[in-house]
């Protein structure tokens, strides 16, 4: 049986704030401090940051899941994307710039949708979860 880990989207309204909600559901008794990125994120599901195993099963349930829809919709993610073309790799650059582009033109996935993608499957990082939403 998967152990059950709540995201509460009535919690935060930020990119910051989940990624601080994901440090409080996700883990325990760190000497460090989490990235606040969304590799950080992917590498916390993956387990051994102190709630559960690495490589454990875990199921997620998102509440308030239609705020988090809105919040991290276009408006949020052009902004992600411009925060993220500060700190990037000259080579990323341009790549990134599309990206805002997209989103201000509301083109392509939101925040919202990268963060269900990395949740449901990354192969790279070894984690396996499900997910639920209450709305």
């Amino acid at each position: 049986m998967r152990e059950k880990f709540i995201i509460d989207g009535a919690r935060f309204d930020t990119i910051e704030g989940f990624f601080c909600e994901v440090d409080e559901v996700f883990t325990k008794d760190l000497t460090f401090r989490t990235g606040h990125n969304l590799d950080a994120y992917n590498d916390i599901l993956r387990g051994g940051f102190g709630r559960h195993e690495r490589g454990e099963p875990i199921a997620i349930l998102w509440k308030n899941a239609a705020k988090s829809r809105s919040d991290f919709g276009y408006p949020a993610t052009a902004k992600y994307c411009e925060d993220k073309l500060k700190r990037c790799h000259p080579l990323n650059r341009d790549i990134v710039k599309k990206q805002i582009i997209d989103a201000l033109n509301e083109i392509g996935p939101t925040l919202m949708d990268e963060i269900i993608e990395i949740t449901l499957y990354d192969k790279r990082s070894g984690h396996d979860c499900t997910l639920e939403f209450e709305e």
